[in-house]
């Protein structure tokens, strides 16, 4: 089979069935625990796993609803909704 991953520097993404061949391990064991040469400092910022979609919520600001957003949206009676519209993917306007 044919892979369609691509590599546009400086990110790699792979297709679905490459990705899913990728063994389920975090970056700490497959690679910081292997390397040779790491340093590492102490540092003070605010760091997140972003391993749900009520964490990446959390990452941005919410409005008096618990509602957080990016980009141009419109919410109507929404309650604790996360909604991001990304910019090149709004259709063309007349």
């Amino acid at each position: 089979m044919r892979s369609s991953s691509t590599l546009t520097p400086p990110r790699l993404q792979l297709d679905r069935a490459t990705f899913s061949q990728a063994p389920d391990v975090s970056i700490d064991f497959a690679v910081m625990e292997k390397a040779e040469g790491v340093v590492v400092l102490a540092a003070d910022f605010g760091w997140s796993d972003i391993g749900s979609w009520k964490a990446v919520a959390e990452e941005f600001e919410g409005d008096v609803r618990g509602n957080t957003s990016s980009g141009e949206v419109l919410m109507v009676d929404c309650e604790n909704v996360m909604r991001r519209q990304r910019t090149d993917s709004l259709p063309p306007s007349d």
